[in-house]
């Protein structure tokens, strides 16, 4: 028997929210791309069908990431290393000043001429500010936070980064669809601090780079223990002094570095999540793995171990804060709009199923999961 649209549209509802998704059916991984322009590939469509837990739905070909002509780098300038402080709960958002809004802009019309997958409506749409932090060559990094809302606790703070290499294209994009999917449908259930794209200097010039524009790994630029020692063994005898992963003459000596680094004692995440490709695997660096995913999407579970300066290392063996690296099958090819959906689905189930334990496993029970900091007794 064939059950009206109606009721079919209310049982996926229905299912979905027994799934703890904060996505209503049918989903939607982003809006539909403005037309492109001359020269551009057009963005995939979102699918107009049930998200694929229920149902396979129909997906357009995978576009490829095209390097597009890059636009001229602005002076490079030095970063500066700001003093920590907890971030207070956001209250009203401030304006942007003229200043801001032109660097918003400017970085926005940069973003769509690299990515085909990014217009510079999607960018823009996205409400994102700078962070008050800039790149070697003086691009700022863009940041988005959902805070929590009016009469909801949230389960935990997330983190999520995308960027960090800048020749792994596709985590740019997929992390810009999944912030159009948090700014329609976040409910309060995580409190999230974001930026989509965190070596703007590596990812938009003419040639992307995994380094920044000071041909240092990000990713292995973060102050772990006994840094200087691991970092050059690492470097000299296991790469051989491959410059793709040269990690800098001092632990968070980059500008990019030093946000992340202030980021993560400010926001205090829970959980952090890290876009990469093209591993296509699912990675999981904590103290304790056993609650590590076993599949997010088509990303399977395999460990690929931490290094000196990694993100895995800083933050989920040295700060104790559970870090999931989700590596994309491809640098250059996105994932279909519906392994894009499936993939957010899966992550957030399993941040909803994980993340309060896992910070009472790191900090104690008696945690405000609003601040972050200790409740009392």
């Amino acid at each position: 028997m064939k059950l009206p649209s109606r009721l079919q549209a209310l049982l996926v509802g229905s299912v979905l929210l027994l799934q703890g998704c904060i996505l209503p059916a049918p989903m939607i991984s982003s809006p539909p791309s403005t037309e492109p322009q001359q020269g551009q590939e057009a963005s995939p469509q979102p699918p107009e069908a049930a998200p694929a837990s229920l149902s396979t739905p129909p997906t357009p070909e995978p576009k490829p990431e095209t390097e597009r002509p890059g636009s001229t780098a602005e002076p490079a300038a030095d970063g500066a290393t700001r003093l920590a402080k907890i971030r207070p709960l956001p209250a009203a958002i401030p304006p942007l000043s003229a200043e801001q809004n032109q660097e918003v802009q400017r970085t926005c019309e940069r973003i769509a001429e690299k990515l085909a997958s990014v217009s510079l409506d999607d960018c823009l749409a996205l409400d994102l500010r700078p962070s008050g932090y800039y790149s070697r060559q003086k691009t700022p990094i863009l940041i988005r936070e959902f805070p929590p809302l009016p009469g909801r606790t949230p389960l935990g703070r997330v983190l999520l980064i995308g960027g960090v290499h800048g020749d792994e294209l596709t985590s740019i994009s997929s992390v810009f669809k999944w912030l159009h999917t948090l700014k329609r449908y976040h409910s309060g259930m995580f409190h999230w601090s974001t930026t989509p794209l965190l070596n703007p200097d590596g990812a938009l010039r003419r040639k992307a780079t995994r380094t920044n524009a000071n041909g240092v790994d990000l990713n292995r630029n973060l102050p772990t223990p006994n840094w200087h020692r691991l970092s050059s063994n690492y470097w000299v005898k296991t790469t051989g002094r491959d410059p793709r992963r040269f990690p800098g003459d001092d632990p968070g000596s980059e500008p990019e570095t030093q946000w992340l680094i202030n980021e993560i004692e400010q926001f205090r995440p829970d959980v952090i999540v890290s876009v990469h490709a093209p591993h296509g695997i699912v990675d999981y660096d904590a103290q304790d793995r056993r609650v590590a995913p076993h599949r997010i999407g088509i990303l399977y579970r395999d460990f690929l171990g931490t290094y000196p300066g990694s993100l895995g290392n800083y933050g989920g063996i040295h700060k104790r804060i559970p870090v999931v690296t989700l590596e994309l099958p491809h640098a250059y090819v996105m994932p279909t709009p519906g392994q894009i959906s499936r993939m957010w689905v899966d992550l957030v189930s399993w941040l909803r199923r994980n993340v309060a334990n896992v910070r009472r496993a790191r900090l104690g029970p008696e945690v405000d999961p609003l601040t972050g900091q200790g409740m009392g007794k």
